[in-house]
């Protein structure tokens, strides 16, 4: 399958544009209240030329490989869709493994990731976004990426806001960190495990530190669990003690008495 075309010289240059005025259109109006947002749009740039430049690599040098198969499972889904919407439901909501194989014929082409739970969740996720991207795999990559940097950007602002004068340092480490730009900007598992654990990361903050709109929050706390574990349950493993250990911190500094905090520090 060719995963790059004609198309994708004109496609990519105005969607890249676009993302650009609205991002910058978004901080703006919010730099004023908030400086450190100056670094909002970089943070996007660099997550768009991450995603591109994922899809170049793959397409040019590898000549194929997961995040192309992610794709071309998502096009089995648009085109299970536009000839049966019942099986396309059916899947994209009743999911059941093999099972299913038969809804798929030559005309929608075999998604050879079915039997693969964690990687058709990622199929089942993005298949939306596949459906109004005219069938580009550069351009599906760019809109992903998008949408994937709100939840680096709620991580960057739980570390700002717990060391403001870090700012810059930061930024850095989040948005500007070549491995994680590559690897965490275009059609794969990372790029979305990264974005919920900052979800994840900004929603434990939310409710236990900063106690604001809690029901939203333990909303975005199941969702960003959820997506972890259906993709990669080992990142939750990975971040659940450092949370537990955040937490208790939190509450031994509320509890007064050298003796008594010495005490549940020890039960805990």
């Amino acid at each position: 399958m060719q995963y790059l075309s004609i198309l994708d010289l004109f496609t990519t240059p105005v969607f890249f544009i676009l993302i650009y005025f609205i991002s910058r259109f978004y901080a703006k109006g919010k730099v004023e209240k908030y400086p450190y947002y100056k670094y909002y749009v970089p943070g996007v740039m660099m997550k768009c030329i991450g995603g591109v430049s994922l899809c170049l690599v793959y397409c040019l040098y590898y000549g194929g490989g997961d995040t192309t198969g992610y794709f071309f499972n998502a096009l089995c889904m648009k085109y299970l869709l536009l000839k049966n919407p019942s099986y396309f439901y059916d899947v994209m909501f009743h999911y059941a493994g093999k099972d299913q194989w038969f809804y798929f014929d030559n005309d929608t082409n075999y998604p050879y990731y079915l039997g693969d739970p964690p990687a058709f969740f990622v199929v089942r996720l993005i298949s939306p976004v596949i459906f109004f991207c005219f069938d580009s795999f550069v351009l599906s990559s760019l809109i992903i990426g998008w949408f994937s940097f709100n939840g680096v950007w709620k991580l960057f602002e739980v570390m700002i806001d717990q060391f403001p004068k870090l700012e810059k340092q930061f930024a850095m480490a989040i948005f500007f960190v070549p491995s994680v730009i590559f690897w965490g900007s275009g059609i794969l598992k990372d790029t979305i495990t990264l974005s919920a654990t900052g979800y994840f990361v900004f929603s434990i903050y939310q409710i236990f530190f900063k106690r604001q709109k809690i029901f939203a929050n333990v909303l975005l706390l199941f969702v960003s669990v959820y997506l972890i574990l259906s993709i990669k349950p080992y990142i939750f493993v990975g971040i659940l003690p450092g949370t537990l250990i955040w937490l208790l911190g939190v509450t031994l500094g509320k509890i007064r008495g050298t003796m008594m905090r010495a005490f549940f520090f020890q039960f805990f």
